[in-house]
């Protein structure tokens, strides 16, 4: 009975905002291959011009300590999270319909992509947000209810929500691509296909409107506004006097030295975008092989999410998942040298992509887990879109610095060199995994803005 009523308390605080991971998954893969077609074949984008691309249109999700801070911290018609996300959802949805009609050339590809990941990141970064606030709560019941652990609670349950998301975005990634593959086999073009992909941000909408819960915020949010305005205040008197922010820089390095771990992690080039542009230049394939092929690499991101989740739930050494991370996606990425040297049979693709997705999920989640339980712990707290979203923004910008180097070096390398230096410079990182420390999870710690204002 115990058990029984875990899960339905689960589902009341978790269902909505599994429902919305399930829509965003949906809002980004129901249209990729669609996308990836428009780019590969009607544009004509080169292998450096399509890495370049994916680098600069998610750029916006380099901001996301931004809007998480701005939703942390500047209450919309007296909530800090439902207004924003409506706006990201209803931005995302005009932003595809335009990309369906409109885009007809290099330059217009680029300027709607960025558009639509500035609302799309928004949106994005704040059902973060609410999940760490309702993680905090659950936590909160557990720890009474079992008398347990509190550190262990954290991981277990940062564990938990992170690997339920993802394990919610795969299962949207995988009815979208078979739903997407199903009209392209119907002869339904890309742009239609593009087009189409405007309902699932609206839903989003709609279940926001319908189904989020959220309080609406009074008096008991003024603390953090006088956080907040001293903080601010404290930046401008050291900008006035020229006097560096000695304070804040103290009080802020538990979270800059991980966030140096994680950009170097992210920051290793990658021979993604270049393999699947190899792809598409094999002729024998047609657009329905495609759709399977990046359905097998959906499955495998799910295996990886399940494997990290059996794996890793109750692992308080969060450096040793990242070593073991790195030495799967190394074994991974090797996969490949066997399709590019002539085994690349339509079968013996499915199962390589989805032995690499299953790598890149695993490589993926300690970062995701890594930031909510830094963003759920009590120094944190008020600050939970921020904290999680400026790890987010880090392994962005890694992303962004990684799109950057493989489009440098993917014309200068075969395929072949490039997936080898890439696996190399994969292991570089670990060099540097002392930086990465373990969130204060029990002792209540000041954060930045609480010494900042004792030193007003």
């Amino acid at each position: 009975m115990q058990s029984v009523e875990k899960l339905k308390r689960a589902t009341c605080a978790y269902g909505f905002l599994m429902l919305l991971y399930f829509l965003s998954s949906c809002i980004q893969a129901f249209p990729m291959v669609s996308v990836g077609a428009l780019l590969n074949q009607q544009l004509k984008f080169t292998a450096s011009e399509l890495a370049l691309y994916y680098a600069s249109i998610f750029i916006p999700w380099n901001f996301r300590a931004i809007y998480g801070l701005i939703s942390d911290t500047i209450p919309f018609l007296g909530y800090r999270r439902k207004p924003y996300m409506l706006i990201g959802y209803f931005g995302t949805s005009i932003s595809y319909a335009v990309y369906g009609t409109l885009v007809d050339s290099v330059s217009n590809a680029f300027i709607v992509g960025i558009v639509l990941n500035v609302f799309f990141s928004l949106s994005e970064s704040v059902l973060d947000a609410t999940t760490i606030d309702r993680l905090r709560v659950e936590e909160s019941r557990e720890c009474v209810d079992a008398h347990d652990d509190s550190d262990l609670t954290n991981i277990r349950g940062s564990c938990d929500i992170q690997s339920a998301a993802m394990t919610f975005r795969t299962l949207g990634s995988l009815v979208s691509f078979l739903a997407a593959g199903g009209l392209s086999a119907l002869g339904i073009s890309p742009r239609m296909i593009i087009g189409f992909s405007a309902l699932f941000p609206f839903i989003s909408c709609l279940t926001v409107l319908w189904g989020l819960k959220e309080v609406k915020l009074g008096n008991e949010m003024e603390p953090v506004f006088e956080k907040t305005r001293k903080f601010f205040d404290y930046i401008r008197t050291c900008y006035k006097d020229r006097k560096y922010p000695t304070e804040f820089l103290q009080t802020a390095r538990p979270v800059v030295l991980p966030c140096v771990f994680i950009l170097l992690y992210a920051s290793c080039p990658s021979s993604n975008v270049v393999f699947v542009n190899y792809l598409y230049s094999l002729s024998s394939f047609d657009q329905w092989e495609f759709h399977m092929i990046t359905l097998c690499g959906i499955l495998g991101g799910l295996v990886g999410t399940l494997s990290y989740w059996k794996s890793f739930r109750n692992t308080r050494d969060i450096r040793r998942v990242f070593v073991i991370s790195v030495f799967i996606s190394i074994l991974a990425a090797c996969s490949r040298l066997l399709i590019v040297h002539g085994w690349n049979e339509f079968w013996f693709i499915c199962v390589d992509e989805i032995f690499v997705n299953l790598a890149l999920r695993i490589t993926l989640m300690p970062v995701q887990v890594y930031a909510c339980i830094a963003a759920s712990s009590a120094e944190h707290l008020m600050y939970e879109g921020f904290v999680f979203g400026l790890f987010a923004s880090i392994e962005n910008w890694g992303g962004t610095i990684s799109g950057l180097i493989s489009s440098g070096i993917a014309d200068e390398l075969s395929l072949v060199n490039m997936i080898i230096v890439c696996s190399c410079a994969s292991i570089a990182p670990l060099f540097a995994l002392s930086l990465l420390r373990r969130p204060a999870l029990t002792e209540k710690s000041s954060g930045p803005s609480d010494t900042v204002s004792e030193s007003i």
